[in-house]
C-alpha cells in the first residue's frame, strides 16, 4: 500500500525558479484569476441553463440521440438495421437514461441538455475532490475545475446539448476519485469507469492510465482493477445482447473515413489553448517522483495522444481531447502545489486560463451582439426554428431533415441519418442509389437542407434532390423544399 497525497516530489528544477515579484501581490494575483476564471464558468453555464428550454438547433447530435431515444422509449428498435437510413453506433447507456426521462414526461431534447448541464457540474466537483486528495490546496484545486470548465466552455459546444459526453465523463471522473481515495474502492472505481465507456466508447483513457499507473506501483490493485473492469465489461456485453439483441462491437465500429487533415486541425486548435497544461503534464510524467503527480502526468499524456488519434476520424469533435483537458488541469494544479513561489503560481496560472479565455470571449462575441445573450437570447433564432417546425408539422407525410431537431419536434418520424448515410457511402458499404430511388419517387413531402449540407457530398444524392424537389422558404440556416 502506499500513501496518497504529500509533498515528497518536489524536482529541484521547478523548486529552485524564482520570480522577482512580490509574494503577497502574486499570491492575491493567483487567487484572484483563479475566482474570476471559475466566475466566468459559472455564468457562462447560466447561460447555457438559460437556453436550454428553447426549441433551437444547437448540434447534429441532439436530434439524433432524441430519435434513438425515443425508439427505446416507445419499445422500437434501438439499433435499427443495417438496410435503413437511421445509424445507431453509440452504446445503449445513455438511451436507457434518456427513455426514463421521456417515460416521465419530458422533452427528450431538452431532458438531455439538462442532463449534461448536471453533468458537467458533477464532472467540475469530482475534479476538485481529486485535486484535493491528491493534497491540492483549496484554490489549487478550484484552479483545476476553472482550468477544466473553461477549457471546454470556450473550445467546444459539448457543454448543455442533448449528448451523452458529459454524462460519461461524470461518470468516469467520479470512478477515478473512487480509484484513488486512500481505501482504493477497486470495483466501484471499475464499475463507474466500465459505465461511462457504456456511455460513450471513446471513454477508455482514464481506466487506461489508471492500469498503467498500478502496474507500475501496485501490481496487485493493477490486477484487481483488471479483473473487476473485465468482468463488468463482459457483464455489460451480455446484457446489450439480451435486451437489444446485438453484438455490441458490430454496432460501435461502423467503419468511417479517416483525414491526418482534421488531426492537425485539432493539434493546432489544443495546443493554441491548452499548451501549458499540457507541458504540466510532460513535466510530472517524466520529471516528478511523486506518485499522484505521475498519475496526472501519465493521464494527459495518454489522453492526448489518443485524443488526437481519435480525432482524426469523420464526426469526431474536439471532445476527443476533452480527457486531455480533465489530466491537464489537474497536473496543472499539482504542478502549482509544486511550485516555489507564489509569483511561479501567478505567472503559471496566467498563462494556463487567459488563452482558454480570449478563445471564449472570440466564441461569445456572437452571443452577445446577434443573440441577445441575456436580455432575449436566441430570439432570432427561436422565431425562425418555430416557423421551420410549424411548416415541417403541417405537411402531411415523411421529412427528411439534415437538423433532426426540426423534425423531431415536428413530430415526424426518423426517416434519414445524413452523416451516417454519407459515411456509409464513402465507406463503401451503401450506395448512393438507395436514397436516389426514394428522392425519384418523390417519397419525402418535405425536405429541410442546411446552408453547408452533408448531403452535399454525395453528388448523385444533390442531383436528385435538385430534379425532385423546389425551394418553397428559406432562412438563415437553410432551405425547405416540397416536390416539383
Amino acid at each position: 500500500m502506499f500513501r496518497f497525497g504529500g509533498r515528497a516530489a518536489i524536482y529541484p528544477t521547478i523548486a529552485d525558479v524564482k520570480v522577482c515579484v512580490p509574494d503577497r501581490f502574486s499570491k492575491r494575483g493567483f487567487e484572484g484569476i483563479v475566482w474570476l476564471a471559475a466566475i466566468a464558468s459559472a455564468l457562462a453555464l447560466l447561460h447555457l441553463a438559460s437556453i436550454a428550454g428553447l426549441h433551437v438547433y444547437r448540434d447534429y447530435n441532439e436530434g439524433w440521440n432524441a430519435y434513438h431515444a425515443s425508439a427505446l422509449m416507445t419499445g422500437g428498435n434501438l439499433y435499427p438495421p443495417a438496410s435503413g437510413f437511421m445509424v445507431n453506433n453509440y452504446p445503449p447507456l445513455s438511451f436507457v437514461v434518456m427513455a426514463a426521462a421521456g417515460k416521465a414526461g419530458a422533452d427528450l431534447i431538452v431532458a438531455g441538455r439538462v442532463v449534461s448541464l448536471l453533468s458537467t457540474l458533477v464532472a467540475g466537483w469530482a475534479v476538485f475532490a481529486i485535486a484535493r486528495l491528491m493534497a491540492a490546496t483549496k484554490t489549487e484545486a478550484l484552479f483545476a475545475t476553472s482550468l477544466f470548465l473553461a477549457k471546454l466552455l470556450a473550445t467546444s459546444t459539448y457543454v448543455g446539448i442533448d449528448d451523452p459526453q458529459m454524462l460519461g465523463h461524470a461518470l468516469g471522473c467520479l470512478g477515478f476519485l473512487a480509484a484513488i481515495e486512500p481505501n482504493r474502492r477497486l470495483w466501484l472505481s471499475a464499475l463507474l469507469l466500465t459505465l461511462a465507456v457504456f456511455v460513450k466508447h471513446m471513454l477508455v483513457i482514464q481506466p487506461l492510465a489508471l492500469f498503467c499507473w498500478f502496474l507500475w506501483y501496485d501490481r496487485k490493485s493493477a490486477l484487481r482493477f483488471a479483473v473487476f473492469g473485465f468482468l463488468f465489461g463482459v457483464l455489460g456485453l451480455f446484457l446489450c445482447r439480451i435486451w437489444f439483441g446485438v453484438n455490441l462491437f458490430e454496432v460501435l465500429f461502423t467503419p468511417r473515413t479517416y483525414q491526418l487533415s482534421w488531426l492537425a486541425q485539432s493539434l493546432q486548435d489544443f495546443l493554441l489553448v491548452s499548451f501549458a497544461p499540457l507541458g504540466a503534464g510532460i513535466y510530472l510524467c517524466v520529471r516528478s517522483k511523486d506518485r499522484c503527480a505521475v498519475l496526472c502526468g501519465l493521464y494527459t499524456v495518454m489522453a492526448f495522444v489518443i485524443g488526437l488519434l481519435f480525432d482524426g476520424g469523420a464526426g469526431v469533435g474536439r471532445n476527443a481531447l476533452f480527457d486531455a483537458a480533465i489530466g491537464g488541469a489537474l497536473s496543472a494544479a499539482l504542478l502549482v502545489r509544486q511550485m516555489r513561489g507564489p509569483a511561479m503560481a501567478f505567472l503559471f496560472g496566467l498563462a494556463c486560463l487567459v488563452p482558454p479565455a480570449v478563445a471564449a470571449l472570440q466564441k461569445a462575441q456572437n452571443d452577445w451582439l446577434t443573440t441577445g445573450f441575456w436580455l432575449q437570447p436566441m430570439k432570432q433564432e427561436t422565431a425562425q426554428s418555430r416557423e421551420d417546425i410549424a411548416f415541417v408539422r403541417n405537411r402531411p407525410g415523411p421529412a427528411m431533415c439534415e437538423r433532426l431537431t426540426i423534425c423531431y419536434w415536428a413530430g415526424k418520424p426518423a426517416e434519414v441519418d445524413a452523416f451516417n448515410f454519407v459515411q456509409a457511402v464513402e465507406t463503401h458499404t451503401r450506395s448512393e442509389h438507395d436514397l436516389t430511388a426514394r428522392l425519384d419517387a418523390r417519397y419525402f413531402s418535405t425536405v429541410e437542407m442546411t446552408d453547408e449540407p452533408r448531403l452535399g457530398e454525395l453528388p448523385d444524392v444533390m442531383a436528385a434532390i435538385l430534379r425532385n424537389y423546389r425551394v418553397v422558404r428559406r432562412g438563415d440556416d437553410g432551405a425547405m423544399l416540397i416536390p416539383r
